[in-house]
């Protein structure tokens, strides 16, 4: 009876690293637009609408966030929230990310605001990691993104 349990977890043990070294890179597209949720001396809510791609047979559910984002060239802040989803499996769609931004010079951050908000486009480019998980699994991903999009109302 024990034996047979062995066999059983080095069954699955293999099964889950064969799922593991399967896995295929997301792919993020640029960022289609931008919507202000709320701004305040906290910090600034966001949501960004960015296109994903999952060729995985799994899907992917994005955790957590060590992400700077800027505006128009000026640092607003660091993302200290990002919502959590899930990205399905084998799937291209655009997805609306919400997220939270301490920012780090208010006034700074204010004037990339206000001067965005007067154009209706913005050029926001977002640099860091973000952790992904997929079942027992996770992976860091490193983002390196800029474009410019139209604000949201």
């Amino acid at each position: 009876m024990k034996l047979k349990n062995f066999y059983v977890i080095i069954i699955l043990i293999f099964i889950s690293v064969i799922n593991a070294s399967c896995y295929k890179n997301i792919t993020v597209g640029k960022i289609e637009g931008v919507k202000i949720n709320k701004i305040s001396q906290q910090g600034v809510s966001l949501e960004i609408a960015v296109p994903i791609k999952n060729p995985n047979f799994y899907k992917i559910k994005i955790k957590k966030a060590d992400l700077k984002i800027f505006l128009n060239d000026f640092e607003l802040g660091k993302i200290k929230k990002v919502y959590s989803f899930v990205i399905p499996k084998k799937s291209n769609q655009v997805h609306k990310l919400k997220v939270d931004i301490e920012v780090s010079n208010f006034m700074t951050g204010l004037f990339a605001l206000m001067s965005s908000l007067s154009k209706r486009k913005i050029k926001i480019k977002i640099n860091g990691k973000i952790k992904a998980k997929a079942s027992i699994f996770s992976k860091s991903i490193k983002v390196d993104e800029e474009s410019n999009v139209k604000l949201f109302k």
